[in-house]
């Protein structure tokens, strides 16, 4: 699964950001906030859903840098020196951006997020000094910059130390996942998994090893779990991700491979809500071609009943 072409947002603030360094490398630091507004204004009127338009803003945003950090470094002289061990951090963000094909979800990011936070703050910071160095007299405009950078640290540690300490500091306990994999969990929240053995039994007891389980919309960890196959190209189902031709391809994969069962629930985790009211064709298709025979806390368990 390659990259999705970059929406229109993601082109206007691309298109913003390419911009203000432009005009800083040129000479022209005084025009690089407009051209980055102008960009950031346009997103937000382009941006038909948010979050996705986030998401997508953040897939684009890290190759852009990067290759603004690494061609600037090379190109631009002592204005934009980048030393050695910053030119490797750079490197090896590139690496590691190269490496998340083909995995174009922003979940994803997550994994390569620290590599691609150093690598941003080092293009980040080459082309601020010289956007102040370009200024009439930096010196006055120097500590917009601090604050800027001081408030978004605050507001960082305020949001996420308070759940991670209390995360850190909390017991662990045993979670009853069946035997493929033992689980632990973290006190508070283990009753919300009580249901977890259960469905792992459930896929143990109706089928054979071997035999496929369709999962919709996301619980497909609960046949890894219970050590069976999921044969299909989309394994978790987010509202626009996949989007309509690709659920018909998973509809017809129902069909064809024809698994004797069916684990559907209703989504546990905020990006999936709205998949069993988005994919009418797929939940069409079970209710044809399958019927309930157990169900849990938030899962339903369906049979085959097609031939």
């Amino acid at each position: 699964m390659a990259y999705s072409p970059p929406s229109p947002a993601t082109l206007a603030l691309l298109g913003g950001l390419v911009a203000a360094a432009l005009a800083v490398r040129s000479g022209r630091p005084r025009i690089a906030p407009l051209a980055l507004g102008v960009g950031v204004v346009l997103a937000a009127l382009l941006a038909e859903h948010p979050r996705l338009a986030a998401a997508d803003a953040l897939l684009w945003l890290p190759p852009v840098v990067l290759v603004a950090g690494l061609l600037a470094g090379r190109s631009a002289g002592d204005r934009f020196s980048i030393s050695a061990p910053e030119r490797a951090i750079l490197v090896v963000a590139a690496v590691a951006q190269a490496q998340m094909f083909p995995r174009p979800d922003f979940s994803h990011l997550a994994q390569i997020a620290p590599s691609l936070w150093l690598a941003g703050a080092v293009v980040w910071r080459r082309f601020a000094d010289a956007w102040w160095r370009g200024l009439p007299d930096s010196r006055s405009d120097r500590w917009l910059g601090r604050a800027a950078i001081a408030g978004v640290a605050v507001i960082a540690l305020t949001r996420a130390l308070p759940s991670l300490v209390s995360r850190l500091g909390e017991r662990m306990v045993p979670i009853d996942a069946g035997s493929r994999a033992p689980l632990v969990i973290a006190e508070s929240a283990a009753p919300g998994f009580t249901w977890l053995a259960a469905a792992v039994h459930e896929v143990e007891g109706r089928t054979l090893r071997g035999e496929p389980v369709f999962s919709f919309p996301d619980l497909a960890g609960v046949a890894f779990l219970a050590d069976r196959p999921v044969p299909f190209f989309y394994l978790y189902f987010v509202p626009g991700r996949p989007d309509r031709a690709a659920e018909h391809r998973t509809v017809d994969e129902i069909t064809r491979i024809a698994p004797p069962l069916a684990l559907v629930g209703p989504p546990r985790v905020a990006a999936f809500r709205g998949a069993e009211t988005y994919f009418t064709d797929i939940a069409a298709a079970l209710r044809q071609q399958y019927r309930e025979v157990a169900s849990g806390e938030g899962f339903r368990v369906l049979e085959r009943s097609a031939p």
